[in-house]
């Protein structure tokens, strides 16, 4: 007899982060206690990322009508959920300083990580609505949660209209999608096409193309990118992290499983679509971002550019290209490590009244602390591709992909774009060695030994960067990972 553990197995992941919010709503409403509600998450979190290490294997045999498991899927969620892990130890001691309620915010990110799991194992479109929904009731709490300026609650009220009408969007192209073909299952979507006649094709395409634009949006994937610089202008950097990070892999980790299992990259249609969108959010994000002085406002940019990397290199699965899976492991690798480090700087330095100039955070930094800007160098060469960091070998992928399958302008705009993105990184490590004096004695954290702590954290991170490029560690992490993997 199957002990009820391993039978429902599946859902453990859920029930535990909903037993973790109903436990800490029902603590809540008699005692306020910060240690007892990042205690709650953290556990909740450790419990998970112990939990998908060890039932991997099972997970992969499980077949179920809502969700999904494979290799892949359970890769993208330890990266959510070590993502969140880090989000919570920073968060603890950058919001300890302030008079908010740290409960709130707690629940509040553990809804983020429940959407954010549930939309990574989609495989229906229902769950994948509900998922989206959940995601989007956080993300807008979490924006306002930090920053209680008119500004905040703007981009707060802008991010919840338009989610609505993107919401409203999605659910007409599901409509769609549902009254020609009576599945909402992925792999069905386009398993009749041959049988439907012109009109029902377009109607199946057109709610295919309003799924797709949700999901752009929700990416901020050229044209659909217009919001966000404005929601990282006035957000805080620990938000910064869970926007960057949880919301967008979720989301890519969809499309992941979405293209392989419906097969609409087979339609040239919709793959030149995709192509073009990519290549035309990494040059206007680059080329956007040269004009900014705000320093948010210019990653908003750049995170449009990094937006369209992330969808070329999920585009490699359709050709099976050589190396895609090492390309997709490698790649989400530097970008959760490079958002990590990079906004986990903004909030220890945000913190600690060592910068001058408001526009631009990282001022001075190398004379006050000389480890986190060494780390903010390394970051700054991987996300410009500079050898030997482990984003010199994301750019090299991306540009033989391109080169291979003959896309010679489409890889010129890739070249340019990356020399633009260059050019703004390096004008960010130059203002980190800027020599104007500074005065390192004004910190705010009442106890300063926790940034010396947060910096270490960061340093080790961004030395990973490098190391992870040679191949005891590349070959431990992916062979545990991807063992046995395959194509479904």
């Amino acid at each position: 007899m199957t002990p009820i553990f391993f039978k429902y197995l599946e859902f453990f992941p859920f029930v535990s982060i909903m037993f973790s919010i109903f436990f800490g709503t029902f603590f809540t409403v008699f005692k306020r206690s910060s240690i007892f509600m990042f205690l709650n998450t953290l556990l909740s979190i450790l419990f998970n990322i112990f939990y998908f290490y060890f039932f991997n294997n099972k997970l992969c045999n499980i077949n179920n009508f809502f969700f999904h498991f494979d290799k892949l899927s359970i890769f993208f969620s330890l990266l959510i959920l070590f993502s969140g892990l880090v989000i919570v130890l920073f968060s603890y001691f950058c919001l300890c300083e302030k008079n908010i309620y740290i409960s709130e915010y707690y629940l509040l990110l553990l809804l983020l990580m429940l959407g954010s799991l549930s939309l990574n194992f989609a495989k229906h479109i229902f769950i994948f609505f509900i998922s989206v929904e959940i995601i989007t009731l956080s993300t807008v709490g979490l924006i306002y949660f930090f920053n209680k300026s008119k500004t905040a609650i703007e981009a707060s009220l802008k991010y919840m209209i338009f989610s609505s009408f993107v919401s409203l969007f999605i659910l007409f192209g599901i409509g769609l999608i549902y009254f020609i073909n009576g599945n909402l299952e992925y792999i069905h979507l386009f398993s009749n096409l041959q049988k439907y006649d012109f009109y029902e094709k377009i109607s199946i395409f057109l709610g295919i193309t309003m799924l797709l634009m949700g999901i752009f949006f929700k990416i901020s994937l050229f044209p659909f990118h217009f919001i966000f610089p404005d929601v990282y202008q006035v957000s805080d950097p620990i938000y910064l992290m869970c926007f960057s990070i949880i919301n967008k892999i979720s989301f890519l980790s969809f499309l992941t499983y979405f293209f392989l299992c419906s097969s609409i990259l087979q339609i040239k249609f919709f793959y030149i679509l995709i192509y073009i969108m990519s290549v035309l959010s990494i040059f206007f994000g680059n080329f956007l971002a040269i004009f900014q002085k705000n320093l948010k406002r210019l990653l908003g940019y750049l995170s449009i550019s990094q937006s369209g990397y992330s969808i070329i290199v999920i585009l490699s699965l359709l050709n099976k290209f050589t190396y895609f899976l090492e390309n997709i492991f490698l790649y989400f690798i530097n970008y959760v490590i490079c958002n990590i480090c990079f906004f986990g700087s903004m909030a220890i330095i945000k913190r600690c009244n060592f910068y001058i100039k408001k526009n631009n955070i990282f001022s001075n930094i190398y004379n006050s602390y000389f480890l986190l800007s060494l780390s903010m160098f390394i970051v700054l060469f991987s996300l410009s591709g500079v050898p030997p960091t482990i984003g010199f070998i994301n750019k090299l992928y991306i540009f033989s992909y391109s080169i291979c399958n003959h896309f010679w302008i489409m890889s010129l705009v890739i070249l340019i774009s990356n020399i633009l993105g260059m050019y703004i990184y390096f004008k960010i490590l130059i203002s980190i060695c800027n020599d104007n004096k500074i005065n390192n004695n004004l910190c705010k954290y009442d106890f300063y030994y926790i940034k010396d702590i947060l910096g270490i954290i960061i340093f080790v991170m961004s030395i990973c960067l490098i190391f992870f490029n040679f191949s005891f560690f590349y070959n431990f992490f992916f062979k545990i990972l991807f063992s046995g993997f395959s194509l479904k």
